[in-house]
């Protein structure tokens, strides 16, 4: 299994509309994939007065990465905070780990 976290700060002035926004764009991405249900994450600190929110989309099947990420950049005009943003991509894949004995 494959996850997507896609991270960026915005002021914290911001964070209703961020919340809905990222609202907006989860309902589009899971009625493209209905297999997926994206979460928002925040640090609880602030720097320099920014919210550091995280996207978290998965466990996605593997092979999956390159097209949501294509899916997600073609929504993003629509939520022009998000879109606004400097996005950063982090794509992991899940390991499989025998238990030690």
């Amino acid at each position: 299994m494959e996850w997507l976290y896609v991270y960026y700060r915005l002021p914290q002035a911001n964070l209703q509309a961020v919340c809905a926004q990222a609202a907006a764009l989860f309902e589009r991405v899971h009625q493209m994939r209905p297999v997926i249900s994206p979460s928002l994450l925040r640090r609880p600190e602030l720097r320099d007065g920014d919210i550091t929110f995280m996207e978290v989309y998965g466990p996605l099947p593997a092979g999956s990465l390159t097209s949501l990420t294509e899916q997600i950049a073609d929504l993003l005009p629509q939520f022009p905070l998000l879109h606004g943003a400097s996005r950063h991509t982090e794509q992991f894949t899940e390991l499989s780990v025998a238990p030690c004995a």
